[in-house]
């Protein structure tokens, strides 16, 4: 294109006009940029059809385009160097996603996902499936390097100029066999129907196999599907936090409101009485609230079901799980362990969580990360289980 002309019929030089799109491009990788926290790779896939690694695809085949264009013109000219038309041949073709990516995240893609990626909620999920007519195809065999690659004939050019007009079926990249939420876009991603796909090598020949693992559907809790045995579910929550103990947040705790508000949600209103308390990461304090609330003398006032939120991780004092253990008289660490493999599914990190759970008396007890998100993914699972095997 020698030249363009708006709608007012303006002409401008072709080349004026790629400056113009490529500080456009700037300008929305910078925006984007800046706004890593607040908008998610998912978000910009549901609302527009493409995300960040979009971008980064797009400019390694603009880059593949360079090259087969600039071969096309040398065969028309009997110019068997490619060199002639395109200086910077064999950068180009080494030019890759993980440079792509850089730019358009503006650092190593892998140090942007620890930074800003977060787990991705149920409607998130369901947002993104229901877009998926709107979603950027791309050609995926454009996208390797061409490492020490010879310079394509005319008829290879043209051959890829055709086909980089037409899309691969599908958004994600088959050759990205494990897929995690937070890698959503631009990859193969698991729906509910599927599990998990493993790539293992064998004799140097790589080979697929499919280890499936049906995801867990948690069965519905609602009135019609349970004999409820108590006409008041009284649920304690405790929240395990020096900081929130010690009132050092300025909003106060939002862990042990935010676990009372899901398990309303997801057991009903109506059907939940609630109690909260704070105690600092200490195992004598939280072993003392634990055995207060199981040991009451007014049975009548004995919580069916304790929550604890907070001290599950790696840390010198998260100790909740240990001080949980100390007074439980049968632990079902097995049920704790599942419910992480099922979020670990969408989130990785649930898998470092290292909440146990189980009976002292007629109680249950079960230890909840101090995350509200994370809390409610883990409650999702955990509720209907308990629905079931303890007949609230």
């Amino acid at each position: 294109m020698d030249s363009y002309k708006n709608e007012n019929g303006i002409g401008l030089p072709a080349s004026l006009v790629r400056q113009l799109q490529a500080g456009a491009f700037e300008s929305l990788c910078q925006h984007l940029q800046e706004r890593s926290d607040q908008v998610s790779n998912m978000d910009l896939m549901t609302l527009s059809g493409f995300c960040r690694n979009c971008l980064a695809k797009w400019m390694v085949l603009e880059a593949r385009k360079l090259v087969d264009d600039a071969a096309s013109e040398a065969s028309l000219v009997s110019d068997d160097s490619i060199h002639a038309k395109h200086p910077y041949a064999d950068q180009l073709n080494q030019f890759g996603y993980d440079q792509a990516a850089q730019i358009v995240y503006g650092m190593q893609y892998g140090d942007w996902k620890k930074q800003h990626q977060q787990k991705a909620t149920d409607e998130q999920l369901e947002r993104y499936q229901s877009s998926r007519s709107l979603w950027a195809k791309h050609n995926e065999e454009l996208l390797p390097t061409r490492v020490n690659a010879e310079a394509p004939t005319s008829a290879q050019a043209e051959a890829a100029a055709e086909s980089s007009a037409v899309s691969n079926e599908g958004h994600g990249s088959s050759e990205k066999n494990i897929a995690l939420s937070s890698n959503v876009c631009c990859e193969t991603f698991p729906t509910p129907s599927q599990g998990h796909r493993i790539s293992v090598s064998h004799d140097d020949n790589a080979r697929s196999i499919n280890r499936s693992i049906p995801p867990y559907a948690p069965p519905s809790i609602s009135a019609d599907c349970y004999k409820w045995k108590h006409a008041q579910i009284r649920v304690s929550i405790l929240t395990v936090s020096d900081r929130a103990f010690h009132n050092e947040y300025e909003n106060g705790d939002l862990s042990g409101p935010a676990v009372e508000e899901s398990v309303k949600e997801l057991l009903g209103n109506a059907r939940v009485s609630t109690r909260k308390a704070i105690v600092p990461d200490d195992m004598e304090a939280i072993q003392s609230r634990l055995m207060d609330w199981c040991d009451g003398e007014d049975a009548s006032a004995t919580p069916h079901l304790i929550l604890t939120t907070g001290g599950t991780g790696l840390s010198a004092r998260d100790v909740t799980p240990e001080a949980t253990r100390k007074i439980l008289y049968q632990e079902a660490s097995g049920l704790m362990g599942f419910v992480s493999m099922e979020c670990s599914r969408q989130q990785p990190l649930a898998s470092l969580s290292r909440g146990t759970a189980g009976l002292r008396g007629t109680t249950f007890v079960a230890n909840l990360p101090g995350n509200p998100k994370a809390a409610h993914e883990i409650l999702t699972i955990l509720l209907p289980l308990l629905a079931h095997g303890l007949e609230l």
